[in-house]
């Protein structure tokens, strides 16, 4: 059985803002388990494309981002997640490992 990922716990994630969209594009890929090519591939872009969005060099325009959102099976809003809401994210991760 695969472990369900979980970024906190991952040393490669230790200085990622989960709330800021690259990152999430690049956790949503790493939930995933496909690599930047992968990515690429799945979108119809190349892989340096890809890197570009997820190291905030490039902003991804609507097309991107709704073709994003089909490739990850994610809501628009998952992309661009409130500064607000990381409390209640970690709160509620933390809910759910306790409990």
């Amino acid at each position: 059985m695969k472990k369900e990922f979980n970024w906190q716990e991952d040393h490669r994630y230790k200085n990622i803002d989960p709330l800021e969209c690259p990152n999430r594009i690049r956790l949503l890929r790493f939930e995933k388990g496909w690599s930047s090519g992968e990515l690429g591939r799945k979108m119809g872009i190349a892989r340096p494309t890809v890197l570009d969005y997820e190291r905030g060099r490039t902003n991804p325009g609507w097309n991107v981002i709704n073709r994003l959102c089909e490739v990850f099976d994610v809501e628009t809003g998952n992309l661009f997640w409130r500064k607000n809401e990381r409390e209640a994210m970690l709160k509620e991760r933390k809910r759910d490992k306790d409990g």
